[in-house]
């Protein structure tokens, strides 16, 4: 009866998906591996084409291993960006450039497939612990293991029973969160992304963690990395190559 009742209340949604207009990709072309910096240039964007903007005529230049913070209270349009520089967003007028390609003429995928998205609720797998940083494809034993030591999982690993065979929880309920976004990070870095959004994903965590966390991610000169925050620590601000408040975000 439990499950029948789970199926029933998916059906709605399935019908959404369902619903969704298929974008034809086929004059569309796949981007590789970043190299030189992502580009918004006099972008104007509006949820509602009857409201204000909540861009105007903004343009960014996201640098390849750069650190940009975007600042500003909830609701200003922090997240926006980033949701308009991963390709989530594309009822937008300007220009968005991919190493000099222009994203109306990129493959959705193979641009979402290129950044790390962290944010508050990392999901994790009912799985082992290497199944979730692999998500089952074939690395060799020293290339996991260069990742764990690079994200700070060194110490987690070696003080669980198992090891990479523990079994993760339903929700990640048996690692912390700052374990859960060094895990989603070892993910991307698996895969070659170099591009990392953090969309206020240390705020539910403790002080002490967040500033890990955000440290690990900043002091690596690998990666290219979007802040979104109402937070931004000194600390962290000092090792930001721009921080840019939302109040920039539609002229004056």
């Amino acid at each position: 009866m439990t499950s029948i009742m789970d199926m029933v209340s998916v059906t709605p949604i399935f019908e959404k998906f369902a619903a969704v207009p298929i974008r034809d990709t086929t004059d569309l072309v796949p981007v590789g591996r970043f190299h030189t910096a992502l580009q918004m240039q006099d972008v104007t964007f509006a949820y509602d084409p009857n409201s204000r903007p909540i861009l105007q005529d903004f343009s960014l230049t996201v640098a390849k291993g750069q650190k940009y913070a975007l600042i500003g209270p909830s609701g200003s349009g922090k997240s926006t960006v980033l949701n308009l520089l991963i390709g989530n967003l594309t009822d937008y007028q300007g220009t968005l450039r991919y190493d000099q390609t222009n994203y109306r003429h990129i493959t959705p995928d193979s641009l979402i497939n290129q950044v790390t998205y962290l944010d508050q609720t990392p999901f994790m797998f009912n799985d082992t612990l290497k199944n979730n940083l692999t998500m089952n494809e074939p690395y060799s034993d020293e290339t996991i293991a260069a990742v764990i030591q690079r994200v700070g999982l060194t110490d987690l690993v070696a003080s669980l029973p198992q090891g990479l065979a523990t079994m993760v929880e339903k929700d990640g309920r048996n690692l912390s969160g700052g374990q859960k976004q060094r895990v989603v990070l070892a993910r991307g870095l698996l895969q070659g992304r170099q591009i990392v959004f953090m969309d206020e994903s240390t705020t539910s965590l403790d002080p002490a963690s967040a500033q890990a966390i955000e440290e690990m991610i900043v002091t690596d000169p690998h990666l290219t990395v979007v802040m979104v925050t109402h937070h931004l620590r000194p600390t962290i601000a000092q090792q930001m190559d721009c921080v840019i408040d939302s109040a920039e975000f539609v002229p004056a």
